[in-house]
């Protein structure tokens, strides 16, 4: 399985566009809202979230593709490690 890391930014817009989405489908679904005004707010809402989401999710598969592996280890702050033993030849 890939694994992209996403910054913190990235996975908050992430979760606004289906926010939005999910938002925009609850109002059409609802009764609570008169019939005309809740089909405008939704419909605008589902095409908000849709019309962000396919940039964000082209950014993320054409974007680069950084594995865990690729990351450099460092050694948490504060950490004392001792020196490897010297080799003998």
């Amino acid at each position: 399985m890939r694994q992209r890391l996403l910054s913190f930014p990235e996975i908050l817009a992430f979760g606004a566009t289906r926010g939005l989405i999910g938002l925009g489908l609850g109002l059409l679904l609802s009764d609570r809202i008169a019939h005309r005004r809740r089909r405008r707010v939704a419909f605008a809402m589902l095409g908000i979230g849709a019309a962000s989401t396919i940039p964000l999710g082209m950014r993320m598969f054409r974007g680069t593709r950084t594995t865990i592996r690729d990351l450099p280890i460092v050694p948490p702050r504060g950490a004392v490690y001792e020196a490897p033993p010297p080799k003998l030849a």
